[in-house]
């Protein structure tokens, strides 16, 4: 994985996961508790609903496209261009009538 936004999407997810293996030690380490399952529904969805909305933003801010792969975060896979995330960085063009800045 290279780039900086497959590196953010897996940040995004790595925070998720720590707070789910906090919860996981505030119930017990009991996973079948419904106190902690429903700890887990909530955790999983305000986390997707906040990565949504970045890249959402970003994508409104031109600064990332949807790749190729066709993934959404919610279920991600392994690419090389978006890193799961389902957005990778967008392509500009180049050529000798652009402006380079």
């Amino acid at each position: 994985m290279t780039g900086l936004y497959p590196q953010i999407f897996h940040e995004q997810i790595q925070l998720m996961k720590d707070m789910l293996e906090r919860g996981e030690m505030i119930f017990g380490g009991d996973r079948d508790n419904p106190g902690y399952r429903r700890f887990k529904q909530e955790t999983m969805r305000v986390h997707y609903n906040a990565i949504d909305s970045f890249w959402s933003m970003m994508q409104q801010a031109g600064l990332v496209e949807k790749c190729d792969c066709g993934v959404m975060a919610r279920r991600y896979t392994e690419c090389p261009l978006c890193g799961g995330s389902g957005f990778k960085a967008k392509e500009v063009p180049s050529g000798p009538d652009q402006d380079p800045g």
